[in-house]
């Protein structure tokens, strides 16, 4: 037994508060004293690696039998008989351990073996996790065949992928797209696509530029046959088109601050028709989401200015359109930090908050409003805060 045990083991089992009136006392642990026969001695410890603590977390792990004969288990097989497909493990000389097969395709051995030759035993096919029949009789094999338009294996498609390979067979690219990309040269569409989004803004504020200027259907000089004249309602210099929008000389000054906001100054008319139209800066890098918020109600109310000259009659005033501009996206900021202060679900998160507002404003932890030095001085004087 004292091999059995250390000494700090042994001074333990002999303490009183242990051991008790008929504890242990130091001799056997039979009923006539005898100690264990024979005693047990301590193994050396046998490391392959040298570790002297083998199996704690240091040495190798022992390989994983069940998984080593998972993966070295023979596939399912078939051989043709005249009665029909006899489905198996072949294994050689051994022949075909048959299985049968459920109604979900699964097979189930059934522990008969039958003879068989290697140049008869053919692959089978799954389809969806079931044997469906012989891969040289069987069509369409799921591994070989797919569609066009991609979606993975066909025994793997969905009601959802299905859908939109066929829906991708109707579907057209906007005119628009070819339209801007042969005036303005190739157009990072994915880049304008992500500001028409719910977040700061509504569709109410920027479904004015999405439909007017993005797709191109706003009704100018040039295409109205009842306009008195083919110049521009504005600057009365040149022919009104879309294009000319981002030249003309009076819409421009309601970017005036804006430009200044943002620092570019296009130099060519390509690159005005780029940034003013469509939001592009010339190395096409994406604007902070403060500025193209901003942006996109500016297009606004250029828009809606832009079209009462001809249906009203008003004049076209740059500083009128700009404080309107401003003006509305202050209230889409204070409703903004309202629900941030209030803890209202989807304005909770002050840090993706800010990041609408981004460069031009901040929320803080109580849901309080800051506007940058600029912006501030520039709505005073406009008499908004």
């Amino acid at each position: 037994m004292q091999g059995m045990l250390s000494k700090v083991a042994q001074r333990m089992m002999t303490l009183p508060q242990i051991a008790g009136p008929h504890g242990w006392r130091g001799g056997g642990l039979g009923t006539r004293n005898q100690p264990r026969q024979p005693e047990i001695e301590p193994r050396p410890c046998k490391s392959k690696t040298g570790d002297p603590h083998p199996g704690i977390g240091f040495g190798a792990s022992r390989p994983n039998k069940a998984k080593d004969n998972r993966q070295l288990a023979p596939k399912l097989q078939g051989v043709v008989r005249p009665t029909g497909i006899v489905y198996g493990y072949f294994n050689g000389f051994r022949g075909l351990r048959t299985a049968s097969i459920t109604v979900k395709g699964r097979p189930r051995l059934t522990g008969v073996t039958i003879r068989a030759e290697g140049e008869e035993v053919v692959d089978t096919v799954w389809w969806a996790g079931g044997v469906v029949g012989l891969a040289e009789s069987h069509f369409p094999n799921p591994t070989e065949w797919g569609y066009a338009g991609g979606g993975g294996r066909l025994d793997q498609l969905t009601v959802k992928v299905l859908t939109a390979l066929f829906r991708d067979l109707l579907v057209k690219q906007p005119s628009c797209m070819g339209n801007w990309e042969s005036r303005l040269g190739p157009v990072p569409w994915s880049l304008v696509g992500a500001r028409y989004r719910i977040s700061l803004l509504s569709p109410r504020d920027w479904a004015s530029h999405f439909k007017n200027i993005l797709h191109r259907a706003l009704f100018t000089r040039q295409i109205n046959p009842e306009a008195p004249s083919s110049r521009c309602r504005c600057c009365d210099r040149e022919t009104e088109t879309i294009e000319h929008l981002a030249s003309c000389k009076v819409i421009r000054k309601v970017f005036k601050f804006y430009d200044k906001l943002t620092g570019i100054k296009p130099t060519s008319r390509t690159e005005r028709s780029r940034y003013y139209l469509l939001g592009l800066t010339p190395g096409n890098s994406p604007l902070p989401a403060g500025l193209t918020n901003l942006w996109l109600m500016v297009w606004k109310f250029i828009i809606i200015a832009f079209t009462t000259v001809d249906i009203l009659g008003r004049k076209f005033i740059p500083d009128t359109v700009w404080q309107g501009a401003l003006r509305r996206y202050v209230s889409k900021a204070n409703a903004l930090a309202t629900r941030v202060a209030l803890g209202i679900k989807g304005g909770v998160g002050v840090r993706s908050s800010n990041r609408q507002l981004e460069p031009l404003a901040n929320i803080d932890a109580d849901g309080k409003l800051w506007w940058i030095q600029s912006i501030y001085t520039e709505l005073t004087r406009l008499q908004i805060v």
